[in-house]
């Protein structure tokens, strides 16, 4: 079996479903932080998804030590514009304001952005989308036509089988509401 094709970029963005694979052991996300040959980068808005409460003293310094061997993106300029304009350009996104901050970075930084949450970016053609998961991820050259979820076949997603929504949340771990701007929130 050939290795992810996530393990082949040489930079990219993360969301913060990949440090979640990362955080449960899942052996490619391990493998993908490990490699020595990409770049990774997040979002601020991805940190404060994972540092959100509650978390314990344990978990919040382990994720914090794996946040600091990374590189940080912070909405500048550049993120600021493109994220008006995802906004102006894809009206849906309103109701995914922290992943239209992640689009964004990606778009502005020109970045791949490795996700498990393919649903929410999809529709983004600015953006190049790397699907990960925990299974094996098919590279966009090998990509079976069954289970690629692109509306643009040009746009190179990488493809696999999902796993379920409620086998992948870890017991006692609902949904939680992460506070963003002036009584709006975000389903995490």
């Amino acid at each position: 079996m050939s290795s992810p094709a996530w393990l082949d970029l040489q930079r990219a963005l993360a969301d913060t479903g990949v440090f979640i694979l990362w955080y449960r052991g899942e052996p490619n996300a391990k493998l993908f932080f490990r490699n020595p040959n990409v770049q990774i980068y997040y979002s601020r808005v991805t940190r404060k998804e994972l540092l959100r409460s509650p978390i314990s003293d344990a978990e919040r310094k382990r994720i914090t030590m794996m946040l600091g061997s990374l590189r940080q993106i912070n909405p500048d300029a550049a993120v600021t514009d493109a994220y008006r304009d995802l906004l102006s350009r894809y009206p849906d996104l309103r109701h995914h304001l922290a992943d239209a901050l992640i689009a964004a970075t990606a778009w502005a930084k020109s970045l791949p952005l490795v996700t498990t949450n393919v649903r929410h970016f999809r529709s983004i053609t600015e953006i190049e989308l790397i699907r990960s998961n925990a299974t094996e991820i098919v590279s966009a050259n090998h990509r079976p036509q069954p289970t690629c979820e692109s509306d643009n076949p040009s746009r190179p997603i990488l493809a696999t089988r999902q796993i379920s929504r409620d086998a992948s949340r870890r017991p006692g771990r609902g949904s939680a509401r992460i506070p963003l701007a002036r009584g709006q929130t975000l389903r995490a």
